[in-house]
């Protein structure tokens, strides 16, 4: 059994021996031999002046953007790596570094310069690697993150110089980074070939820039001569959309306008599309009517133009990365939205949006290669690059028939209306004679019945007048045109809205005691100067009978008998009301809820406000319990003012009534405190001069009352 063992032993040993000499050769030629590729190196020959470099390439996403030339070199990472199918990989919008590695074998028998030309302008920062003979040293940089003086060659997108020994062989590393979509077009290209593609865009872009500026200027002229907002519209969606934001696109803002600026080399980019878009959907309104012929849409249109505006003015601040992607999101949006509404329109039979319609299916169709392009939905190829100019040109070329044809419609319309009202005025024509005749004849009847209607109304109002004066002369003569109270200075105004008001004032004496009344019914005119000499004569009534009461028994007793009156004139009314007992020695007491009471204290040249209580006259019969006494005390030289809300709630002069403020525009109790303060001083008539002098320039609208009283020496 162990001799069996050992032969079998003795066996197999050969076979291991062979093996591990097979791995060991195996490793020694992995490590020797340096990296294996699977894809095929481009191989420079003098037969061709172009290649290629999309499926050369093999790349690897470097999602947290932490390698470095060292790492994707190693050995290591040679699986990593995965092969591209596509002639121009495209990454979308990735907030990742992508790697890329080829080989350029040069199999001419000369040293020549080649370029790698990478054809999309949107990439934020390109670095060029070449590990076999810099390490980890950068071999070239680029991107819009460097100044357009950094690049090895004058040109809109990036092109670097390659010195390739002849028969040697090269593998580089690329390292490719953007907030924008990340698109790799590259290619190795002889500088002859390099001059004839930079001369081919140049005119081709040439051509399609000179088409918009044609187009601008030709609108805007239009805009001049016809005043239609329809067309300064379109003007600023060219400039901003077709004009600024392709030439941001196309990398020529850097080359032509500020070369060190990152805002103009790619922050433009969402600014000038989102404003572009905007103006685009106002033209799309303006141009459909459709406020008035499509409601819905008109309100998705409003939606989304505020949320292409904040894009706008995001894009000033906010990362660039979710800013592009939601400029190109409501770009799509705001496109179908603005086909769907001329397809909607158009089928309700709205002529003139059939050349909109086909000047938005032209951008449509062509633009969408762009827009799925960069958000990694289609490949890279010349509709994806270029649709959206092509649609842009077409777009504003079938534009201008659009507008033409809603100008050529407006005419027709115009026309037939002018026809109408035409054969309508000599239809109007042919019967006016009839007509006129007929109603000369009513007319004169209604003349005469209105003469009849005249004569009663002037009787009437004659007979209304004299009944208005009255009243007005019969309200004057119950107030007190001198009002005197012993050891007092006083000054009385009263002005109504009306020719009869509702403001009350009043000074009774009796028994030793001066009585000051105040008071004001709501509303004016008629009915309110009714019941304020229903008031007058109820407190003159109750103090003649006893002079004596207090001023909360007054209210009380009078509130009963005007509360029923006014029921019985069938009047919703109701009297703010205060009553002062005047005792000796400036003692007031008082009771009654009107305005607040304002006093100027002379020796400390300030006014005091004192608020009052209690319930309006007329509400309910019996307020007893509601209203209750007070009372204060004037010093020598101290002043009094009692007032009306006429005073407080002016208004100056020109405001209107929805666009003005309490604070600013109405005259108020903060300004009336103001100025008595500033004339509280002087005599009583000198401060009332002076409250109405403050109020010139407002417009009152109520009845004005006050009554000012100061304390002698």
């Amino acid at each position: 059994m162990r001799r069996n063992s050992e032969m079998k032993v003795s066996r197999t040993k050969p076979l291991i021996v062979i093996f591990h000499g097979i791995l060991i050769a195996a490793a020694a030629m992995f490590v020797h031999a340096g990296p294996s590729f699977a894809i095929e190196p481009v191989v420079l020959d003098e037969t061709r002046e172009e290649y290629i470099l999309g499926k050369h390439i093999e790349y690897l996403k470097d999602a947290k953007k932490e390698y470095a030339i060292q790492d994707v070199s190693a050995a290591g990472f040679d699986s990593r790596f995965t092969a591209s199918t596509e002639d121009w990989p495209n990454f979308a919008y990735t907030s990742a570094a992508y790697w890329l590695r080829f080989t350029i074998r040069n199999a001419s028998k000369e040293t020549r310069r080649w370029i790698l030309l990478d054809n999309y302008p949107l990439t934020d920062d390109i670095k060029l690697f070449m590990p076999a003979q810099h390490g980890g040293k950068i071999l070239k940089h680029a991107g819009r993150f460097l100044p357009y003086a950094a690049r090895d060659e004058d040109y809109r997108a990036f092109a670097f110089h390659l010195d390739v020994p002849a028969g040697s062989e090269q593998t580089y590393y690329l390292r490719l980074e953007s907030e924008d979509s990340l698109v790799a077009i590259l290619s190795i290209v002889s500088p002859k070939r390099f001059t004839q593609i930079k001369h081919n865009t140049q005119i081709m872009l040439g051509i399609y820039y000179g088409f918009i500026l044609a187009m601008i200027i030709y609108y805007f002229f239009i805009f001049i001569a016809t005043r239609d907002r329809n067309y300064i519209y379109y003007v600023l969606t060219l400039i901003f959309l077709h004009l600024l934001f392709q030439f941001s696109l196309n990398g020529l803002s850097a080359e032509y306008i500020n070369q060190t600026s990152l805002w103009w080399s790619r922050g433009s980019i969402v600014f000038f599309e989102a404003i572009g878009v905007f103006f685009a959907m106002q033209v799309a309104k303006e141009f459909l009517q459709t406020k008035r012929n499509a409601p819905v849409f008109h309100k998705l249109y409003n939606i989304v133009m505020y949320i292409v505006f904040a894009i706008a003015l995001g894009s000033l601040f906010l990362p660039y990365y979710y800013m592009i992607i939601s400029a190109v999101l409501m770009t799509m949006s705001g496109s179908v939205l603005m086909w769907s509404a001329g397809l909607y329109c158009y089928y309700k039979g709205f002529r003139a949006a059939r050349f909109y319609l086909l000047a938005w299916t032209s951008i449509q169709l062509l633009g969408c290669f762009y827009g799925l392009k960069t958000l990694g939905l289609a490949p890279s190829f010349f509709l994806s690059e270029w649709g959206f100019q092509i649609g842009s040109l077409t777009h504003a070329l079938l534009m201008s028939f659009a507008l033409a044809d809603l100008i050529n419609i407006m005419r027709i319309e115009k026309t037939t209306a002018l026809k109408e009202s035409i054969s309508l005025k000599e239809e109007m024509n042919r019967n006016l004679e009839i007509k006129v005749k007929e109603r000369t004849e009513e007319l004169q009847q209604a003349m005469a019945t209105m003469k009849a209607m005249n004569e009663e109304i002037v009787t009437a109002r004659d007979a209304l007048w004299g009944e208005m004066q009255l009243a007005k002369k019969i309200q004057t003569v119950l107030l007190p045109v001198k009002p005197q109270m012993k050891g007092y200075d006083i000054s009385v105004f009263l002005k109504p809205a009306d020719d009869v008001g509702g403001d009350y004032y009043d000074i009774i004496n009796v028994e030793n005691i001066d009585w000051i009344v105040i008071g004001d019914v709501s509303g004016h005119g008629v009915p309110a100067g009714l019941i304020m000499m229903m008031v007058q004569t109820a407190i003159h009534t109750v103090l003649a009978s006893k002079g004596n009461l207090k001023p909360e028994a007054l209210l009380t007793r009078i509130n009963r008998v005007i509360t029923r009156n006014i029921r019985l004139l069938s009047e919703d009314k109701y009297m703010t009301l205060t009553v002062f007992a005047c005792i000796k020695d400036g003692k007031f007491y008082y009771s009654g809820l009107h305005q607040d009471i304002m006093i100027y204290r002379s020796t400390e040249k300030r006014v005091e406000l004192i608020g009052t209580n209690g319930i309006w006259i007329g509400l309910l019969e019996d307020i007893r319990g509601m209203v209750t006494g007070e009372h204060f005390s004037m010093a020598v030289g101290d002043v009094m003012m009692l007032f009306t809300d006429g005073i407080t709630e002016a208004w100056v002069e020109g405001s209107v009534r929805d666009n003005r403020t309490m604070e600013t525009d109405m005259f108020g109790q903060h300004k009336l405190k103001e100025v008595f303060e500033e004339y509280g001083e002087h005599h009583p008539d000198d401060i009332k001069s002076g409250i109405l002098s403050k109020l010139d320039g407002y417009r009152i609208t109520d009845d004005v009352t006050m009554v000012i009283v100061k304390r002698r020496e």
